[in-house]
């Protein structure tokens, strides 16, 4: 252990609560409308940035596993992606998805599935 003290020893950080952050932001000019606004905007962009970060994660080794075990090329991959986005707009969920290769008879390990289980 190091004998050296800590730089706040004996002091305690002030965290300041929510209201005080928003007084200190209205007090430069910044309302909790205009805080709301960019919540809203941010949370909106967020989010269409993560469907699109999980689109391209999800069919990009796809793609390039096709075009490597097969030799497809880029219109029969477009086709592919064309073809998966349409199916993930039909079905409302993934379970519909994996119901549906099921009956296929293809078996898709899922998340949940291969996640570790509690002691229970």
């Amino acid at each position: 252990m190091s004998n050296k003290k800590h730089r706040y020893a004996g002091i305690r950080p002030h965290h300041p609560t929510r209201q005080e952050l928003v007084d200190r932001l209205c007090r430069n000019g910044i309302t909790e409308a205009d805080l709301r606004t960019w919540y809203t905007k941010g949370y909106k962009e967020g989010h269409e940035y993560g469907l699109e970060y999980g689109y391209e994660s999800a069919y990009a080794p796809l793609l390039l596993a096709l075009h490597r075990v097969y030799g497809f090329g880029r219109k029969r991959l477009m086709r592919v992606a064309n073809a998966a986005a349409d199916i993930q707009i039909e079905h409302i969920t993934n379970e519909d998805v994996y119901l549906e290769l099921e009956k296929l008879g293809v078996y898709l390990p899922r998340v949940r599935d291969t996640l570790p289980q509690g002691d229970t």
